[in-house]
């Protein structure tokens, strides 16, 4: 289920993506006077994927997004930077492929979750199958609630957290949002190996 499904996904996404021309840019800090002003670029797409509370990104098209980035430079960000990804994930651009792959979801059986898990979307646990696909449609072209999802495991009494794939970046951004609680990247398996073995002697 889970390789047809992702396979789907990404060549929708990918003909989006050839079309739209897309650009993203990390905010590290969005100014609330400016706000307004940013909006009224209408090539920028209101989606904007939250990472931590001094860094967030948003979609759009070049020249609109560069416009952005200019006004919050003037108004004093930090760093404005240039992200190179091959689409405008979780934005609005990617909507019709959000909705190609609820119809590829249809064919698919999914179950009332063993273990809740907390949907990026929404940043709330999911607990009912029924809520399974509209949230994995919709995933594609929401913001992703990463600082919110991160928060809410805490409050719930979460204190470690693993990252599984290559490079740290998700490691970095929970320095970012709370120091109190262990994170571990997993690149290879060896990582995973240590990791078993430290959780076993703890």
């Amino acid at each position: 289920m889970h390789l047809h499904w992702c396979a789907k996904e990404g060549s929708t996404c990918r003909r989006q993506c050839r079309r739209a021309e897309p650009w993203q840019q990390s905010w590290h800090w969005i100014p609330r006077r400016l706000r307004k002003p940013v909006k009224k670029q209408r090539a920028l797409y209101r989606s904007q994927t939250i990472t931590a509370r001094d860094r967030s990104s948003l979609p759009g098209e070049e020249k609109a997004v560069a416009a952005a980035g200019e006004l919050c430079k003037e108004a004093g960000a930090k760093r404005v930077v240039p992200l190179k990804v091959s689409g405008p994930f979780h934005s609005a651009m990617l909507k019709g492929a959000g909705e190609k792959l609820g119809e590829e979801l249809k064919h698919v059986t999914v179950h009332t979750p063993a273990i809740p898990y907390v949907a990026n979307v929404t940043a709330d646990y999911v607990t009912k199958e029924e809520d399974i696909k509209p949230l994995l449609e919709k995933q594609v072209s929401s913001s992703v609630r990463w600082q919110q999802t991160i928060e809410r495991l805490i409050a719930d009494g979460a204190d470690k957290f693993v990252e599984i794939g290559p490079g740290k970046t998700l490691t970095g951004f929970m320095r970012k949002i709370n120091r109190d609680v262990a994170a571990v990247n997993i690149d290879k398996y060896e990582d995973f190996e240590k990791f078993v073995a430290e959780s076993k002697n703890k």
